[in-house]
């Protein structure tokens, strides 16, 4: 029980204080934690054909700034468990897919893990309902336990 844990982050504090839990769990039950960061695919070579050369160079501008975000995000998260003094089984890894929920369950169905801990966004009930969000779809989508931390 609880010995594969997937945290995803996004820089947020609501996914670093999803990590702080997740380390506390991970500390108790000697788990194994797996911190990811899900970015979305900016593929040029899918492209239209004879597209403007500044639309190129806009997707080149916006691939480069998801970079960017998914680097600091997991920085971010890797300098927080420093901060916590550090925990030996945590390995942080990026992820490529158009639905964050997804990529992250089948990361964790492909790891075996028991729960996934994630961060909640705190949009109003109105604004969930319209918008959805990645922990109600990781709760729907789930195999094993998701832990929501507020």
């Amino acid at each position: 029980m609880l010995q594969k844990i997937i945290v995803p982050v996004d820089g947020s504090d609501n996914s670093i204080r999803a990590l702080e839990y997740a380390v506390e769990l991970g500390r108790k039950f000697d788990s194994t934690i797996t911190v990811v960061n899900v970015t979305i695919p900016y593929d040029i070579a899918k492209l239209p054909p004879r597209i403007p050369r500044n639309e190129i160079e806009a997707v080149k501008i916006k691939e480069a700034e998801t970079e960017a975000k998914r680097k600091t995000a997991l920085a971010i998260a890797e300098r927080r468990v420093e901060e916590l003094g550090g925990y030996g089984k945590i390995k942080f890894m990026p992820l490529i897919g158009i639905d964050p929920a997804e990529r992250v369950v089948e990361l964790s169905e492909t790891q075996d893990a028991d729960t996934i801990v994630v961060g909640n966004r705190g949009l109003g009930t109105f604004f969930a309902f319209i918008l959805g969000s990645v922990s109600s779809k990781l709760i729907q989508l789930s195999k094993v336990p998701v832990i929501l931390v507020k």
